[in-house]
């Protein structure tokens, strides 16, 4: 409840044509990356839910993920668990499947182990964004093909939260009208990400909840070992 209060605060704005409330995008930034730089290391839970329909039928993604991740000097160490739930409506049919997996980073490689359809698959490849929890090179890489603009502040649970919208600079046959993110004011870490597709629907969320900042990881926690049997594909460049 607290968090739909949040989203019809945004919503009226951007519907409005509302100017952001006083303090810079650029202000918003350096505070945010400012605060994620004093995390050593962070524990959470990360929810995704994406949904598609088309033509009389929709798919529905849900995955949860236990993350952890801890700095070793430049570089992030990363884990996650997974475990995907994937809904197919088809008419009056309905199947599921549900896969898990898991994925480490050194910060130079990583190595995903997961069950697909019964079976264990092991991939390699070099790190990139998606599995380096830095906010600074999370906004350089969305600045490149979006535009960023700052929303008045809200709360996200009991959070206080910059709002950022971002904005595709390519609108024209583009399937995404817009993206929010909310970060906490607090630790400057994303805990609320909602895209909306072209109709201004929301086609996907990811929130962050169970929050644990600077939990004590040992270093054994970012090492995987595959299974023999297992072939490990490396797709790395």
């Amino acid at each position: 409840m607290i968090f739909r209060t949040c989203m019809i605060r945004v919503l009226s704005l951007m519907c409005c044509g509302a100017a952001p409330e006083a303090g810079s995008l650029e202000e918003a930034e350096n505070k945010i990356v400012e605060r994620f730089a004093e995390i050593e290391s962070l524990a959470a839970t990360i929810t995704n839910e994406e949904s598609q329909k088309s033509e009389g039928k929709e798919i529905s993604v849900r995955i949860v993920r236990q993350v952890e991740w801890m700095r070793k000097g430049a570089a992030f160490l990363y884990r996650a668990q997974s475990k995907a739930t994937t809904t197919r409506k088809d008419g009056q049919s309905t199947t599921t499947r549900e896969d898990s997996s898991t994925t480490v980073s050194d910060g130079v490689r990583v190595v995903r182990l997961g069950e697909e359809e019964g079976r264990m698959k092991a991939t390699q490849r070099n790190a990139d964004v998606t599995v380096t929890p830095d906010i600074k090179a999370m906004l350089d890489e969305l600045r490149k093909d979006n535009t960023l603009k700052r929303f008045p502040d809200v709360k996200v649970g009991l959070d206080d939260c910059y709002a950022i919208q971002v904005l595709p600079k390519q609108r024209e046959g583009s399937d995404l009208l817009q993206t929010m993110i909310f970060f906490r004011k607090d630790i400057g870490l994303d805990v609320r990400t909602v895209v909306y597709g072209k109709k201004n629907e929301i086609i996907f969320t990811s929130t962050t909840t169970n929050v644990k900042v600077n939990p004590k990881l040992p270093p054994d926690r970012f090492v995987l070992t595959i299974p023999d049997g297992v072939e490990l594909m490396d797709e790395s460049r």
